[in-house]
């Protein structure tokens, strides 16, 4: 039993391993996004923020400000990391996956034929 742990474990363990560095790097710069998004609220929101954006008329500016981080952010949450025999191949959403990623894509529509079936 001890010889076939040996030889089983690292197949599950080193996979792990490298998507456990990417997710860690991918919850990183999300961080980095929710703060940004954080400080840009606290300050816009804030009376004085407010007062100055209207009085320069910069309430579009900072909407589409807004509206980028957030798409960013968002974009960043839905990210789905593609492993073949332990190595990561591809990263990214949903979509991008589907037209750039045959694997992906194959995986995808299998299991989505399966779900039709039951």
């Amino acid at each position: 039993m001890a010889i076939l742990a040996i030889v089983v474990v690292p197949g599950f363990v080193i996979p792990t391993q490298k998507v456990g560095k990417v997710r860690q790097q991918l919850q990183a710069e999300i961080q980095q996004w929710l703060s940004a998004m954080t400080v840009q609220l606290s300050e816009t929101l804030g009376i004085s923020g407010a007062l100055l954006i209207r009085i320069f008329n910069r309430e579009s500016a900072e909407e589409k400000k807004f509206t980028a981080a957030n798409n960013k952010l968002r974009d960043l949450q839905d990210k789905i990391i593609v492993l073949e025999k332990g190595n990561i191949i591809a990263s990214g959403t949903h979509p991008e996956l589907v037209e750039t990623n045959p694997l992906y894509k194959k995986l995808y529509e299998t299991q989505f034929d399966i779900a039709q079936q039951a």
